[in-house]
């Protein structure tokens, strides 16, 4: 599934007449009430709001998600991250190596990057 389609998945029959941007937020503002409003984030302006559903959050970065494809393999030997293979299985690499780069490389839809806390100051 790509951004569009999870977006219109998201919206599902109550997709705006008008339209939505690349994040999934309404192009016209709806005026309060229009919607119910638990089931949508909300952008607020004087009159009214752009809105998307709540399952959206998070989509303009994919939730930290990086998708692994021919131009995106960027992942570095040394790193500690997250992945989901093809199979749907998912895991953890500490300090990639070589044979888990290549199976990143070869198997793996998505990865994520396991921040390394940062050392204390005092």
């Amino acid at each position: 599934m790509d951004k569009q389609e999870a977006i219109k998945k998201a919206w599902g029959d109550q997709y705006p007449p008008d339209g939505v941007d690349d994040n999934g937020w309404s192009k016209k503002e709806f005026k309060y009430g229009e919607y119910n409003v638990s089931d949508f984030d909300a952008k607020m302006y004087l009159c009214g709001a752009n809105i998307r559903p709540k399952e959206l959050r998070g989509i303009e970065n994919n939730n930290s998600w990086v998708k692994i494809d021919e131009t995106n393999d960027c992942f570095q030997l040394g790193i500690d991250c997250h992945f989901i293979l093809k199979s749907g299985v998912q895991g953890i690499f500490i300090d990639l190596d070589n044979s888990e780069y290549l199976t990143l490389k070869n198997r793996a839809t998505h990865y994520k990057i396991i921040e390394k806390p940062k050392s204390p100051i005092y």
